[in-house]
Parts: C-alpha cells; sequence; structure tokens
C-alpha cells in the first residue's frame, strides 16, 4: 500500500459506506473547538512519569546474526510534583519529521498531524517513582503494524495511574518509523510487507515477524529484571513486580501477545485488541490449547446489528455480515486458551480499528457528538483492559468482569471455557 495513505501509528483501514454513514448521522453538532488536543485523562489516583529506553541484546539472535535492538517506553506511577510541565506527545517529533519528510507525514498522520506535536499528556518526563508501594505490577505493551507504542499514550496513562508499570516496546520489523541512537532511522519497510506471496509462504513470513516481535518482548521483559536488580538505571531498582506481568498487543500486536505468553510462561495474561481478522493465527498443540493464560480478545464491530446502517453495510458487502464470518474465529481461539477467556464486542457508532489507539482522539475537526461516541469507545477499551489485568495479574478484584454477557447496547461481554481436544 502507498505510504502515503498510511497512517503514523498505523495501517489506516478504508471505512465502509456504513462507517461513513453513521459518522455523518453521528455530526449532529458543531466541530469541537481548534485548539490543543489534550490526551483522555487518566482516572487512577497516581501521578504519571515516563521515560525511555534504547536496548540492545550483546549476542546476535537471528541466523543472520543480527542484534535484538528495541525502543522501550516506560509509563509509571510517579512522585507528584506540582506545576511539573508535562512532556510532549512524540518527544522526537523533529526528528520523526526530518527521517520521514515533512509532506510524507503529514499525508500518512492526516487529521491527526497537529497533536503529533502539539497533544497534551500527563505525564512527567524522568519523574521519580512513586513511593507510595514497594512494588508495581507490570503490563508489556505491542504495537500493531506501522504503529508506535506511543500511539497507545491514552492507555498507557490509565494503567499507569492505576498503578502499573507500563513498558510499550517499538519493533524495528513492525513499527512506523524508530529514531534510534547515531542518527539511526528505521522505517517500516513497505515494499517488503506488501510482496506477492503464496499463502504458505505469506503464513511462514508473518510467523517469523510474529515470532521475532515475541522475542523482542521476551527481551524487554529480561531487560526489566536488570533494571528491578539496579544493574541498568537506578531508580526502579527493586520496585518493579515481576511476579505480575501482563501483556497487550493491538492489532498484529495482538498475534506477537499470543505468541509472547506461548514461549515465556513469566506473562500472566493478555489482552487482545482488535487483533482478530481472517488471518489471525495462534499456534494450537496437541491438546487444542493455544495459551494456558487468561486472555480477552476486544473488537469493533463494523456492522451494525439493526436499523439503516446495517442495511448499507450488507449492501455494501454483498448481503454477508463479517460477524459471521469473524466471530467463529475469536469464539474457537477463546474455547483453546486453558483458562478465563473473554471476549469484549464495541458497539459504538463509529467504532473502527483504530479505536484501540489514540488516533480517534487525535484527529481535529471532530463534530462534538462524535468526539464523545470515540470517547467512550477508547474509556471502554481501558476499563476492560484494566479489569483483566486487574484480576489475573495484580489479583485484584474486577466486577466488570463479572457483569451480565450482554450488560449495555454499547458493549457486549461474553466468557468462555475451554473445549479443546
Amino acid at each position: 500500500m502507498n505510504r502515503v495513505r498510511t497512517c503514523l501509528f498505523g495501517l489506516r483501514f478504508v471505512w465502509l459506506l456504513i462507517a461513513t454513514f453513521h459518522a455523518a448521522l453521528a455530526a449532529d453538532g458543531p466541530a469541537a473547538p481548534q485548539s490543543a488536543v489534550e490526551l483522555l485523562p487518566p482516572t487512577g489516583k497516581f501521578a504519571i512519569g515516563r521515560r525511555s529506553f534504547h536496548w540492545t541484546s550483546p549476542a546476535g539472535r537471528q541466523p543472520g546474526g543480527d542484534n535484538c535492538e528495541i525502543l522501550a517506553h516506560a509509563w509509571y506511577p510517579a512522585k507528584t510534583i506540582a506545576g511539573a510541565a508535562t512532556a510532549p506527545y512524540l518527544p522526537d517529533f523533529v526528528a520523526l519529521q526530518v527521517a520521514v519528510g515533512e509532506a510524507e507525514l503529514k499525508a500518512a498522520a492526516g487529521p491527526a498531524y497537529d497533536a503529533l506535536s502539539k497533544a497534551r499528556t500527563h505525564v512527567i518526563a524522568e519523574a521519580e517513582l512513586s513511593p507510595e508501594l514497594n512494588k508495581y505490577p507490570v503490563a508489556l505493551l505491542t504495537h500493531g503494524l506501522r504503529y508506535s507504542a506511543l500511539g497507545y499514550s491514552i492507555l498507557a496513562e490509565e494503567l499507569a495511574s492505576h498503578g502499573y508499570v507500563v513498558v510499550g516496546v517499538d519493533h524495528p520489523a513492525t513499527a512506523f518509523a524508530m529514531i534510534l541512537p547515531g542518527d539511526r532511522t528505521v522505517i517500516f519497510d513497505e515494499k517488503l510487507w506488501s510482496q506477492r506471496r503464496t499463502a504458505e509462504d505469506l503464513r511462514a513470513f508473518e510467523q517469523a515477524k510474529v515470532q521475532q516481535c515475541a522475542e523482542d518482548l521476551v527481551f524487554a521483559l529480561n531487560q526489566l529484571e536488570s533494571l528491578n536488580r539496579g544493574t541498568l538505571e537506578g531508580r526502579f531498582a527493586g520496585r518493579i513486580d515481576l511476579a505480575k506481568v501482563g501483556v497487550v498487543g493491538h492489532s498484529f500486536g495482538g498475534r506477537v501477545a499470543a505468541r509472547a505468553c506461548q514461549i515465556d510462561a513469566r506473562l500472566l495474561a493478555c489482552a487482545l485488541l482488535d487483533s482478530f481478522g481472517r488471518t489471525m493465527h495462534v499456534e494450537t498443540n496437541a491438546e487444542g490449547i493455544t495459551l494456558h493464560q487468561p486472555a480477552m480478545i476486544q473488537y469493533a464491530r463494523r456492522v451494525p446489528k439493526s436499523g439503516v446502517g446495517r442495511a448499507l453495510a450488507l449492501l455494501q458487502n454483498g448481503g454477508k455480515d463479517l460477524e459471521d464470518e469473524l466471530r467463529p474465529i475469536r469464539q474457537k481461539f477463546c474455547q483453546s486458551v486453558k483458562a478465563d477467556s473473554y471476549e469484549v464486542t464495541l458497539h459504538i457508532a463509529g467504532v473502527s480499528h483504530e479505536t484501540f489507539s489514540d488516533i480517534p482522539l487525535l484527529e481535529g475537526g471532530q463534530a462534538e457528538a462524535t468526539l464523545r461516541n470515540r470517547r467512550r469507545a477508547v474509556q471502554l477499551v481501558r476499563d476492560y483492559t484494566r479489569a483483566l489485568l486487574d484480576r489475573h495479574v495484580k489479583g485484584s478484584a474486577a466486577p466488570l468482569l463479572d457483569q451480565p454477557a450482554a450488560n449495555s447496547d454499547e458493549v457486549e461481554l461474553t466468557r468462555y471455557t475451554f473445549r479443546g481436544k
């Protein structure tokens, strides 16, 4: 796909006619005032710090001898600093624009471009870790194709405000762009990913990339152990609870998160955000098990359940409801998890693949009704992700997961039990 049509943090899905129709219906008010975008405020009690790391493994990992090299962005509960200035959304925006090109970046980011340099976060760069608790649980965060971990700042801030150390990993294999030490830039290889391949070759190619990124997460977890020992940067020494670690992945990152759980039992639970399409594959063992850890699938329902919008969507897709094809795939996965598993389906008008990232709330010029729907959808993503981690990583109460299977017109929660071979 031409990178002009590629969003800064992810592949922009071309909305079906129904998405456009619903957006028009939602635009029943004036556009929100044009001002600097503030990220959706976190709801927890902790102030939030943020710092970034560049980590390179000392030994080659791949057959070609390449090192494991990643960027890791950590959001964490911080000591409150009265009057402290918040950190920029993208700390390397200028370098990124130089590396990618201004015109290219504007075309890629679209309506979110201005927010990349102007969005207001709720984090203090390099703040001290909060002294309130002795140790804090961990949530690893892995992005989708052409995304960046910083593109999930709204979710990361929320989790950090509730007492998690969130570590988002930028993967050279799948990130939109990475600015590395020594004036090096790694940009997403569009030609590599868009090559024509047989179904067998495509599966092998994707599996190799999933494995590479999953190993990045394992490497990041090993680095956190070094941080905890104090052999790396000292502020986290003894303060990270590595007996309580979960992982969250969006889109392609969902496959990465699931694979990381398969190869590293230190991960206690995983949330897979809009990760299941026609090509979603998670390997199953001889007993029909994919994961032994609790898992949650979150999904954006593109086709409304009723009304004129549904009729338009079905016309656009030859009378077929995509749900009829994709939901059995998600259900089969949930039933292959030998632990608690959950499916969360969002039904809010205008919901899309990008709802699970910051993108919908970064775009300027939105009608108030559209913005209101998007905020609600993002809040639901945060609520359910945190509920999974609270129960299965932190070990605390998560009443949201105990509500009826269909708890509102906005969201549907379904719980599954294992049905392996």
